[in-house]
């Protein structure tokens, strides 16, 4: 894969580019978090592409038949199984299973911080970088799977706040109106992660 990288901005911010997101991510350490007594560990795979705008993540929308995050925008990913080696390949085999990913047409450059969700789910975000082409919805899991621009949440103007706590924690909760689907909770607190590891 071709990766581009650019300039700064006129404020002297770095470019948002793969380059400087795989860049930051080998220089990055994730934050490892202990899994608590009946929760659920999980992994999500954060796929980037090259887009007009710049760096584009794949997002999903869940379906209203899951038992957990019914109708909401998420990563590709799921549950651990017995069978998966480790994260990545957690979120490999999920990514496969919901949206026809081929996991030899993906390179993976790092992972983000874990994240323990109100729904009791612990959370390693693996990043990739691979084409969206031909990827659907190949579950009952999944309705829909789009680009989202990660410029677009990098504008504060677009990230709503409210107050929230959970898991031992208090940390605002963020909105992301993205026309029709908003981005919200784990989803968004990911992709803050990769803003905050890459800015």
């Amino acid at each position: 894969m071709r990766i581009v990288d650019t300039p700064a901005d006129e404020r002297g911010t770095p470019a948002l580019t793969l380059a400087r997101i795989e860049e930051r991510l080998r220089a990055h350490a994730p934050l490892p978090l202990p899994v608590p007594d009946g929760v659920t560990r999980a992994a999500v795979l954060v796929l980037l592409r090259d887009g007009p705008e710049g760096p584009e993540i794949l997002l999903t929308q869940r379906s209203h038949d899951v038992r957990d995050h019914k109708g909401q925008v998420s990563f590709p990913g799921g549950a651990a199984e017995d069978s998966d080696a480790d994260p990545t390949a957690t979120a490999v085999r999920e990514a496969a299973e919901e949206v026809g990913l081929d996991p030899a047409a993906v390179r993976m450059v790092g992972r983000l911080d874990d994240y323990v969700t109100i729904t009791n789910y612990h959370v390693t975000p693996v990043v990739a970088f691979g084409a969206f082409d031909g990827l659907s919805a190949r579950t009952d899991e999944i309705t829909d799977v789009f680009p989202f621009p990660l410029a677009f949440m990098a504008d504060p103007s677009h990230v709503e706040r409210a107050p929230g706590a959970g898991m031992g924690r208090k940390e605002d909760i963020l909105f992301v109106q993205f026309g029709d689907p908003f981005v919200w909770g784990a989803t968004a607190r990911i992709l803050n992660n990769l803003l905050e590891i890459v800015t």
